[in-house]
């Protein structure tokens, strides 16, 4: 998949083939100046380790950009907890909330699709050497989608509190794209990270 999207455009690539058990990657330290991860790290069994080795291959001043799954969005508390968990019974019954999760997002065979909130993980990052911000996230057509079922999750007695206050609490810009705490409510979260200078 990743050479027949590379053909699209010129360029030489070389690809590495990792093993998912190992997180050391066969690159020097220090010799990388940028790497882009989007939508790979919340699937990574330890991501403590994969995040070591990204800044250990990084060089000093290099940048980290990064998309993982958000918390705070609309996908998470009105796809995942009450459309998927609550109102299809096959499919949520005895289920955890994560679990639903990560098969809606990733597909039912998939083995591991975590959710973070936003500062959760940039203190992940940052603790093992980076400086970073968070530049907010990016919604999917699915999410604007069933926002108009967000007033039945909301009078949805079985919709625990914590879910029903993130959707009561939902701002909306001019294009009618929700925010929550100020930041667009959407499943990617995005980050920005350079590698400190040593």
């Amino acid at each position: 998949m990743a050479r027949k999207r590379v053909a699209i455009h010129d360029g030489e690539v070389e690809f590495v083939k990792l093993d998912e058990n190992n997180t050391i990657l066969p690159i020097p330290s220090n010799s990388v100046d940028y790497i882009h991860s989007s939508g790979v790290l919340h699937h990574v069994h330890k991501l403590e380790p994969t995040l070591l080795e990204l800044f250990r291959v990084l060089k000093p001043g290099g940048q980290l950009r990064v998309m993982v799954y958000n918390y705070y969005s609309i996908w998470f508390h009105l796809n995942t907890a009450y459309l998927e968990r609550l109102n299809i019974p096959s499919f949520g019954a005895g289920r955890s909330l994560y679990d639903i999760f990560k098969s809606t997002t990733d597909g039912k065979e998939c083995p591991i699709s975590r959710v973070y909130k936003p500062d959760e993980f940039m203190e992940m990052v940052r603790g093992v050497g980076f400086n970073g911000t968070y530049l907010g996230a990016a919604i999917s057509m699915h999410e604007l989608k069933i926002l108009d079922r967000r007033f039945d999750a909301i009078l949805d007695i079985r919709l625990e509190k914590e879910h029903r206050h993130f959707l009561l609490d939902l701002t909306f810009d001019n294009k009618n794209i929700p925010s929550y705490k100020e930041n667009v409510a959407g499943i990617d979260a995005c980050f920005l990270f350079t590698k400190k200078d040593s």
